[in-house]
């Protein structure tokens, strides 16, 4: 008995790491080839866009912009990242294709959830698309004698989605900025 649960600890690091490792929780939808990114200095960031019919109020819209925006630049520290259309630089088009504010009730909760589908557009072509979904019961907060008193609305859950999803296409970008 106790060496099947060492070879199942075993077995679930390996994966843990594995998946740590390797695995990111974006899906590419559509890749340029050849790779028009190699070497890329500079991208524009647009402004966050919503889906029709994806309704979010203004508070947490505008702590999405900024908690995407600013990720996005300290990620992309080593380029250059516009706020404004510069020559042929090409454009990171990001838009809320879902988003789910969830509820906290007592110690029931219901995530927040918020899908984003990125795009990198030069001129009018869409030359790659990632799609990214991601789901928070709880934001990073402040605890007090270990009893947490922050990080349970609405606008801080989907705020640290919007940064966790920067660092995704973060991580997107600089892979087709240097490819392996």
């Amino acid at each position: 008995m106790t060496r099947a649960i060492v070879v199942r600890t075993t077995v679930t690091l390996i994966a843990a790491a594995a998946f740590a490792a390797g695995c990111a929780s974006y899906k590419v939808m559509k890749q340029a080839t050849p790779n028009p990114f190699t070497g890329q200095a500079k991208f524009v960031a647009e402004a966050v866009q919503y889906a029709e019919g994806v309704n979010a109020s203004a508070e947490v819209q505008q702590e999405i912009q900024s908690s995407w925006r600013e990720e996005l630049g300290s990620e992309l520290s080593a380029m250059q990242l516009l706020d404004a259309p510069d020559g042929d630089a090409p454009v990171i088009r990001a838009r809320v294709t879902q988003i789910k504010e969830g509820t906290v009730l007592n110690l029931q909760m219901d995530p927040a959830v918020l899908h984003m589908t990125v795009q990198l557009v030069k001129g009018e072509e869409v030359l790659d698309e990632i799609v990214v979904n991601l789901a928070m019961t709880k934001a990073p907060g402040v605890t007090i004698g270990g009893i947490p008193t922050a990080g349970y609305a609405a606008k801080d859950r989907l705020g640290s989605l919007a940064d966790d999803i920067a660092e995704e296409v973060a991580s997107y970008i600089e892979s087709r900025i240097k490819p392996q």
